[in-house]
């Protein structure tokens, strides 16, 4: 529901309750990392507010990717958000 109406926050909110519930789940890492990455493209927020979400989406794609290392989707995830937040060099890196 709140994906569907695009409230950021508050779909972040409850993917934060679901992996509390169930914290083996390298799918809810990776949801929350795109809500994450989404956010800072469509609520327009500042630089250094981006740079942040940025960092807690790379957080969950790396978590996801400790959880199901063999999904290649989760590390280019991953380095979209290193490439969006200007650091090509760990985008690279960590592929």
């Amino acid at each position: 529901m709140f994906v569907k109406e695009k409230q950021w926050k508050e779909a972040i909110e409850e993917y934060s309750i679901l992996i509390s519930l169930k914290p083996s789940d390298a799918y809810l890492y990776a949801v929350r990392g795109h809500l994450y990455n989404r956010s800072t493209k469509l609520e327009k927020e500042g630089e250094a507010e981006n740079t942040e979400l940025y960092e807690k989406a790379i957080m969950d794609f790396s978590k996801a990717i400790s959880l199901l290392p063999d999904n290649a989707i989760f590390y280019y995830l991953r380095g979209i958000n290193y490439v969006d937040k200007d650091d090509n060099n760990m985008a690279t890196k960590r592929l």
